[in-house]
């Protein structure tokens, strides 16, 4: 049968090669043998092609021969057909740059055109070697193509069935080049086809349990070409979802594997805990907002603090940019189990907002500790008694410009709080919000560090929430429905009162769940007393009419329209109004001569508190316990430095003293016995340096490949591009459950300079190697061996210490 060989290309030589150039070629050639895994049989075929072609090229009669068939084919191939001419007679011309084209080329690389027109005739019995000789040139496609008809016809070469061991060398050389090739195509960046290609080789392997130790350095390629391909498909275009979901599927594979983002297991990918949380940041800009939503909200149950901050983020910005509020209550609910780690009323506040609930967004900005953002948002409601201007600015700009650009569905979405509380449905829903919040309002107060109270306003709702089935609204695990009452009261009004209107005029979703305690504060940082009977003012008296003409049509806003008058963008027209007032802009208080308050009845706090503004703020307890203790505090250091500054004067005026008894010291004796000089260093032989590196390679080899698995001692004594491929089998040995155990016997021949003063040293030396292999505990009789090696080793000394760069095997001794 033919193969795409030529004589010159086995030897790696070109064809002006001298006879010196061929002897050295035939020598190496001989000295690099394949993976010990090849049977005696493949070693030997691919040792008569080598022969065969020395042979015939080092006979100038022979090569002469060879020469002309062989630029006879080269120029086959390189001579190009010129346009015929009316003058010329076809076949009879032909371009006289073509030979010397050829031969240049010929004369510059061992392989090149010829690459595919020269081919030799070989046995069958030698078509593993040849293999072989194809894997070191780097034709991993031509390996391939050749050698799986091998397994799938045993008598595609022709000639009889290919024996069985025959058929190891094919399946493992097939595997080799499967392994070459997925890492080079993901050297190029082509990590799918790199994993095509690596799933290969590992399935030849697997069909037949062949050659574990490869099967297992091919499974550690694709453990770690995982993080590469979940890139790769998740940042196709979003109509390929079978890509996408195979991407997902392999990101989820890797959680598992991982114990979760903050897991601490190893997924052999080699990312450590912090560059996989960087990773997981890099892939969320490649994942939509309901993807980033199932995978996070299934991560969060394991529980995972940060797959729950995560999932808060792709619900608030689905809700705020799909205006589904039922969304940001979720994610409201899911902030409650973060509040107790870490500081998130900043994005509490924001929940509230959006779900209209401006008193509670107020208490927590309050209890945030932010600096910038707070900053920001006082900055722009300096006009306003609070700081929901500032926070519907800072909440539009927050979403838009920060959250949004984390999804790739949002990237260039476009939502304003304006259009977000105009749509019919979020109203629909908030309107709805009072009269089933009494369920979360026990489940929030406690976190936001309220204590939780009854008021008229929570019974109110309570009673009001049997109107509506609790089965419309979302629940969470793990809490009571929305929608579910706190407490019966048949006594409560049959119909839902109107909303609790704030004391800055901007109605709040608060029904008197949250009442303000003496602790909280309005915007301006003034205490407000609590005042219990204060609801009943507020429930009651929205069905005054009295009270009513003295509020005007602003009570007849709803809780979106009141919230949407602080957007950034405008605020909307409330039904039958002319006139609004501007966002930002200051509002005239209520006077308690406005209203007609019936028998019993008390002021709300915002209208009793309006006439108290004149009146000087109460003294900072807080800052004034700072400032004391700050006094307290200095006037200490003060007191101490003056002690130490007495006591250096003193020293220095009262002059020396001499205290305790006198030295016994002799003249005619020393005072301590004085060590005799040591002894000269012995100088070290460049043969002594060499066989202590040695043994402390074949030492951590011993440790690497062992029971105990020590692989992370390995670049203690090698270099690359050694110390790649033994961390290869060490992660494999580990991986499979086997281990070797070695005894070693070194014998150092000759070392090349003989300068111990050189950085670089290559030291020839005879190895004796006993190993037994165990697999799963179990030892392997038939694996072990007792080999004799003659081992070059090049030994680089790198900040005065010695590694091993290089090491290849020269003869076996035996």
């Amino acid at each position: 049968m033919q193969i795409p060989l030529d004589y010159y290309r086995i030897l790696g030589l070109p064809i002006q090669a001298t006879a010196d150039q061929l002897k050295q070629a035939h020598r190496d050639r001989g000295l690099q043998l394949p993976r010990r895994e090849f049977s005696t049989a493949a070693i030997e075929a691919r040792k008569q092609l080598i022969d065969e072609a020395y042979t015939v090229l080092s006979d100038r009669d022979r090569r002469r021969d060879y020469d002309s068939k062989f630029l006879a084919s080269a120029y086959t191939v390189d001579m190009a057909p010129e346009p015929l001419l009316e003058s010329r007679i076809p076949g009879l011309e032909v371009s006289a740059d073509a030979g010397e084209a050829a031969l240049r080329s010929l004369a510059t690389e061992p392989g090149g055109s010829e690459a595919q027109s020269s081919k030799i005739e070989i046995e069958s019995d030698q078509l593993v070697g040849a293999l072989l000789l194809l894997l070191e040139l780097g034709e991993y496609e031509q390996v391939l193509q050749l050698g799986q008809p091998q397994l799938v016809n045993p008598y595609a070469s022709g000639g009889l069935a290919t024996p069985e061991p025959a058929q190891d060398d094919v399946v493992l050389t097939l595997a080799l080049a499967c392994l070459e090739l997925g890492r080079e195509q993901w050297q190029q960046r082509q990590y799918e086809i790199a994993a095509e290609s690596l799933q290969t080789g590992h399935e030849l392997l697997a069909r037949g349990n062949h050659f574990p130790n490869l099967r297992a350095e091919i499974q550690t390629e694709l453990y770690k070409l995982r993080p590469y391909r979940v890139l790769e498909l998740l940042a196709r275009p979003l109509d390929q979802t079978r890509e996408r979901r195979q991407g997902l599927k392999l990101l989820k594979a890797m959680l598992e594997d991982r114990g979760g983002i903050e897991g601490s297991e190893d997924d052999l990918s080699g990312l450590a805990i912090d560059d996989f949380l960087r990773f997981i940041q890099q892939l969320r800009d490649y994942l939509t907002a309901s993807e980033q939503q199932e995978l996070f909200e299934h991560e969060a149950r394991r529980p995972s603090p940060v797959a729950t901050y995560l999932t808060v983020y792709a619900l608030l910005a689905r809700g705020f940019a799909r205006h589904q509020p039922a969304l940001v209550r979720r994610a409201k609910q899911l902030l409650l189990r973060l509040g107790a780690q870490q500081d998130v009323h900043l994005e509490q506040a924001v929940c509230a907002l959006l779900l209209g609930q401006t008193e509670e967004a107020n208490r927590a900005l309050e209890m945030s500790q932010e600096y910038e953002p707070l900053a920001y948002i006082r900055e722009h409601s300096r006009q306003s008694p609070d700081l929901l201007p500032g926070l519907c600015l800072y909440a539009e700009r927050w979403l838009k410009d920060e959250l949004f650009p984390h999804f790739r569905d949002f990237k260039d979405q476009e939502a304003t709080l304006k259009d977000y509380f105009a749509d019919a449905q979020v109203q629909a829903y908030l309107e709805t919000m009072p009269a089933g919040s009494g369920a979360e309002a026990r489940s929030e107060a406690r976190p936001l560090g309220y204590p939780p109270q009854v008021t008229q306003g929570t019974l109110t709702a309570a009673a009001g929430a049997s109107q509506f089935s609790t089965t419309q609204f979302p629940t969470v695990e793990g809490s009571l429905p929305i929608g579910a009452p706190t407490m019966p009261n048949p006594a409560a009004a049959p119909r839902r009162n109107a909303p609790e209107s704030a004391p800055n005029g901007y109605s709040a979703n608060g029904n008197g769940a949250y009442p303000r305690t003496p602790q909280a504060r309005n915007g301006k940082g003034r205490p407000s007393q609590p005042q219990p009977w204060a609801n009943g003012l507020a429930d009651g008296s929205a069905s005054d009419p009295e009270f009513r003409s003295g509020q005007g049509e602003e009570d007849d806003l709803s809780v979106a329209e009141r919230v949407a008058q602080l957007s950034p963008d405008g605020k909307m027209a409330a039904p039958g109004s002319e006139t609004s007032a501007k966002p930002g802009s200051e509002r005239r208080p209520l006077t308690p001569a406005t209203a007609t308050l019936a028998p019993g009845q008390a002021l709300s706090p915002g209208i009793a508190s309006s006439g108290r503004r004149s009146r000087g703020a109460a003294p900072n307890w807080g800052r004034l316990a700072i400032v004391g203790a700050a006094g307290v505090v200095g006037v200490g250091i003060l007191g101490f430095g003056t002690m130490r500054a007495l006591g250096w004067v003193a020293g220095v005026f009262s002059g020396p003293r001499i205290s305790g008894q006198p030295l016994a010291i002799r003249v005619d004796q020393p005072v301590f016995e004085i060590p005799e000089a040591p002894p000269a260093p012995t100088e070290i032989g460049v043969n002594d340096m060499a066989g202590r590196v040695i043994n402390e390679w074949l030492e951590i080899k011993r440790g690497a490949l062992g029971e105990s698995y020590q692989g992370d001692r390995l670049d203690d004594i090698l270099l690359e591009p050694v110390l790649t491929q033994w961390t290869r089998r060490a992660d494999a040995a580990a991986a499979e459950s086997w281990y070797w155990e070695y005894e070693h016997n070194v014998e150092v021949e000759s070392v090349t300079p003989d300068d111990p003063t050189s950085d670089s040293l290559q030291a020839i030396a005879v190895v004796s190697e006993k190993a037994q292999l165990f697999e799963f505990g179990v030892e392997n009789a038939n694996a072990a061996y007792d080999d004799t090696l003659r081992m070059q080793y090049d030994l680089v000394r790198q900040d005065g210490k010695w590694y091993i760069q290089g090491m290849n095997k020269l003869a076996d001794v035996n």
